[in-house]
């Protein structure tokens, strides 16, 4: 498939993915806080973290595996693209292993340390369950998640992912409604999940034709260990915050958390979602050696992840204490409304998408060894700060410690790109944050000071949603057409000239 239409196609596979997901959203963690509590939810939110902890043990394997596919699949190598599938699997067997023993300890010991409201034996069982997803995941569709990921077929697995989610949410509805056990739900839930590595394990088996290696080679996946430090900070990034809280603060607090997260953390990503496909772009041109189209092209996608970035998270700031609030209105049994820790940890996830070029060129290029001392840096000074601030701020604390992290990573790999692959101007970049970040702040400074947002309805909401996300778009892209109007315009083209049909490569 021609990389502009796959781009396209995995762009709007993905937003289609987060619209769903953030209507499934709405309606899920909201039945159940209802019906079980808070105090079950924020279990449910506290043990799948924990269970994610698992992904550090394949994190570095999954780096790998996904630069060493760019090479051979570019190039419609089958042979060499073979031995990375399969010696990669024989690594996945393995780790499928290890997540299963890990999650048989995590159901023994999480009951006797944390005070969930549950039996010791039924959240027990809530931990095997939550951990088969993961063991099944490892087993059967994260390589022929990775292979597609390569080919820029992306939208195959979030296709099926919109479809797991959609049927969940609807069996869920009803398993609550007819007051089933949170046991119960959690496994039938697990057990819908089956369909998109089934689905997708017949796909690969059909349209790439594999040929089993007669020996593997585990050359080819050198750089998992080093790779394992971007799983570290990926993780910390994702889930600190929520074991920080389940240790410091009470359970219910990873409740108050987790309705915050899913607002921004939706938001962060759909932008990664969609800007993440670049870096199956950014490693084919690597791969083929178009260095100049990647000077050229790489402005236009950082000025596109500002931008974008910049308009969905200043209208998230604007709304997301009201939002919450109504979410939660007839809740009392914790304290939702969190107006500083919401707009802290928006501006961190701001940050961290604003910054998703530099990465995703880092990890095109292979460079992951090399910027090991980044990754761990993010995440000590994550742990470090939440860890001591927590004591004294509460949830604030956690959210300042998550807001250096992102920033120290931020700068660290744009000096890095700048540096070691691929040189855009310190002034240009300095340029476009200001451009982004002034009209978004003065936007927040101005709606904090004269409107007060409070909303008893959701179709209100919405419309103000609406409304805010259109200030917020027009004020922000009119002042980069001030200064950056030759490349607004060439972004346009661009969009433009994906909506073209092209054949097939």
């Amino acid at each position: 498939m021609d990389r502009t239409r796959g781009l396209l196609l995995n762009s709007l596979t993905s937003f289609l993915q987060q619209v769903v997901a953030l209507i499934c959203g709405l309606i899920l963690p909201r039945l159940i806080i209802g019906h079980y509590g808070s105090t079950v939810n924020g279990t449910i939110s506290s043990v799948t973290q924990f269970i994610s902890l698992t992904s550090l043990i394949q994190g570095g394997l999954t780096s790998a595996v996904r630069v060493a596919f760019y090479g051979p699949v570019s190039n419609h190598d089958v042979d060499k693209t073979s031995e990375v599938y399969y010696t990669s699997k024989r690594y996945y067997r393995i780790f499928s292993a290890c997540i299963f023993l890990y999650t048989v300890f995590l159901a023994f010991l999480y009951p006797k340390f944390v005070d969930t409201g549950l039996t010791y034996y039924d959240c027990f069982l809530l931990v095997i369950v939550l951990g088969v997803s993961a063991i099944s995941d490892s087993l059967f569709g994260i390589i022929n998640q990775l292979l597609t990921y390569a080919d820029q077929r992306a939208y195959l697995n979030t296709s099926l992912v919109i479809l797991v989610t959609v049927i969940n949410t609807v069996v869920s509805v009803v398993l609550i409604r007819e007051d089933v056990s949170i046991i119960v739900l959690k496994a039938v839930t697990v057990i819908v999940s089956f369909i998109r590595p089934a689905v997708l394990g017949v796909y690969v088996k059909k349209q790439y034709r594999l040929i089993h290696p007669k020996k593997v080679n585990h050359d080819l996946l050198k750089q998992s260990g080093a790779a394992l430090s971007k799983s570290i900070a990926y993780f910390v990034h994702m889930n600190t915050d929520n074991i920080v809280i389940t240790f410091f603060m009470p359970v219910k607090w990873v409740s108050v958390y987790s309705v915050h997260k899913f607002v921004f953390g939706s938001i962060s990503t759909l932008i990664s979602s969609i800007l993440g496909n670049t870096e199956a772009v950014f490693g084919q041109m690597i791969a083929r050696k178009e260095n100049d189209r990647l000077k050229d092209t790489l402005p236009i996608y950082d000025l596109m992840t500002k931008i974008i970035s910049s308009i969905f998270f200043f209208t998230t700031m604007v709304l997301i204490t009201p939002f919450v609030d109504l979410y939660t209105n007839t809740i009392t049994d914790a304290q939702y409304h969190q107006p500083v820790f919401a707009i802290i940890m928006c501006f961190a996830e701001l940050t961290y998408c604003m910054s998703l070029t530099y990465n995703n060129v880092i990890m095109a290029a292979g460079h992951i060894r090399e910027t090991q001392w980044i990754s761990y840096g993010e995440a000590i000074i994550n742990v470090v700060l939440s860890v001591i601030l927590v004591n004294r701020y509460g949830i604030v604390g956690v959210g300042i410690g998550t807001l250096a992290a992102f920033i120290f990573n931020t700068v660290a790999n744009y000096f890095y790109m700048k540096q070691h692959i691929i040189n855009i101007r310190g002034k240009d970049i300095a340029g476009s944050y200001l451009t982004c970040l002034l009209p978004g702040m003065a936007i927040l400074f101005l709606c904090g000071r004269f409107i007060r947002f409070s909303f008893h309805g959701y179709v209100m909401f919405f419309i103000s949603a609406f409304a805010a996300f259109l200030v917020v778009s027009l004020s922000i892209i009119g002042v980069n057409f001030i200064f950056y109007k030759d490349e607004l315009i060439m972004v346009y083209r661009t969009i433009k000239e994906r909506r073209k049909p092209k054949r097939s490569e």
